[in-house]
Formats: structure tokens, C-alpha cells, sequence
């Protein structure tokens, strides 16, 4: 248990998602409920930190107001519940499903979304517009960019921003065109990426990853959304 705080500690996502995948390792209730708490950003600790056992009754019930649909039904069942807590947590799942099924046929599409799509339509969604948006922190029309640009569903970019991961929105920047320079911006200004985390340009212009492993990081997070919308789907 204290080689997990350590690891906690260091606040490092992907070891943390290793700890947190690995159910053999000994993680004290309090480290969880921390995590559980910072889970909301932090997309790929979701699921594992669904499936630990030894979770507290209430941060199962603050999980059930954001995770994937996919993993509500694991939490119904979640063996850390008793009577009552499970009656809140199945109650919350109810509330998640029918507000989610209202935004699903009712979201509103922001003016910068709009703005967006026409210029792409029109040919002026240029490298130079999408750049300065992530430059401005334009955030709902540099996503619509990225997603237009890339030929990707917004879903796809929302999911790699969300994940933070630095190398993830760098082949997304890659894959729509953008400098490494704008990759960086982007790092910081949709992610939330600290500067100590991010990627740099290489010789001060070039892409640090190869552009094979560029594209794995795409094909990675495909993936993801498929096997998302399947679980969707079959829910």
C-alpha cells in the first residue's frame, strides 16, 4: 500500500493507470476515494477504479454520476454497497440514462461549432484559423477544427483531449495539418497539459514522434471509440 501512495504521489497518469489495472496491488481506501476525485478528467483511470473491490460506498456513488455508460451496470452491483447506498447508486444511473438520452436529442450547437463548420463548407478552416483558435483558447471551435480537419468525429478529439495524453493530441495535431508549435499550444490550452508533461518540437519545428507511432496513437483511440459506441449501444 505505500508503494501505491508513491505511486499516487507522483502523478504520473499512466503509472497510475497501471496500478489501478493491476488487481493484485494493495491500495488503501483513501487513495482511492483521491483518485476517485480527480476521475472525472482523467478518462482511462475510470474503468479500473470501477472494477476495484475494495472502493468506499461513496466513491461508488460519486462514479456513478460521470463514468461511461458501459460501466453503470458495474457499479449497480458493486460488491461495496449495501442496501441503501445500492438503492442512491441505482437511482443515479437512472437519473444519468434518461438526462443523457435528453442531451443526446436536444444539445445545442454553440456558435463556435457553427462558425466552424461553415468555414471548413466554405475552404477557410485553414492551418492558420484552427491554429490561432487553440492559440486563443477557442475551445468548442478548435475541437469542430480538429475534428473536421482530421477527418475524425468530434467524439474521437473530445476523447483525446480528455485523456491528456500528450503524445495522443500531438498525431491529432499531425493529422490535421498543424505545426508541432500549435501541437504544444494545443497540449496547454485544450488539455490542460502542465508544460513540465508536454512535447516539444524537435530542432525547434519537427515533430518529435515518428510518424508511425503517430499513427498508432490514432489508431489507438479508434479503438477506444469504437468499442465505446459498441457498449453504448448494446446498453
Amino acid at each position: 500500500a505505500a508503494i501505491s501512495d508513491a505511486i499516487v504521489a507522483s502523478e504520473e497518469r499512466s503509472a497510475v493507470t497501471a496500478l489501478l489495472s493491476n488487481r493484485s496491488a494493495q491500495v488503501r481506501e483513501s487513495t482511492l476515494d483521491k483518485l476517485v476525485s480527480q476521475a472525472a478528467e482523467v478518462v482511462e483511470w475510470q474503468e479500473p477504479l470501477v472494477n476495484r473491490p475494495e472502493l468506499s460506498r461513496q466513491s461508488v456513488e460519486v462514479l456513478a454520476g460521470f463514468v461511461a455508460r458501459s460501466l453503470l451496470a458495474k457499479l449497480e452491483n458493486h460488491p461495496a454497497l449495501d442496501a441503501e447506498s445500492a438503492s442512491r447508486v441505482a437511482e443515479a444511473v437512472r437519473h444519468r440514462l434518461e438526462t443523457d438520452g435528453e442531451c443526446a436529442e436536444d444539445s445545442p450547437v454553440s456558435p463556435e461549432i457553427r462558425e466552424a463548420r461553415h468555414l471548413y463548407e466554405s475552404g477557410g478552416l485553414d492551418v492558420e484559423a484552427l491554429s490561432d483558435a487553440i492559440f486563443d483558447g477557442r475551445r468548442d471551435f478548435a475541437i469542430e477544427g480538429l475534428a473536421l480537419r482530421s477527418e475524425k468525429p468530434r467524439r474521437f478529439v473530445e476523447k483525446v483531449i480528455q485523456t491528456a495524453s500528450a503524445k495522443a493530441i500531438t498525431a491529432l495535431a499531425w493529422r490535421a495539418g498543424l505545426n508541432m508549435r500549435t501541437a504544444t499550444q494545443a497540449q496547454f490550452h485544450l488539455a490542460g497539459i502542465q508544460p513540465k508533461r508536454a512535447l516539444y518540437a524537435r530542432d525547434g519545428e519537427s515533430f518529435p514522434l515518428s510518424e508511425e507511432e503517430m499513427r498508432w496513437q490514432l489508431e489507438f483511440f479508434d479503438s477506444m471509440v469504437e468499442e465505446e459506441m459498441e457498449h453504448s449501444a448494446r446498453g
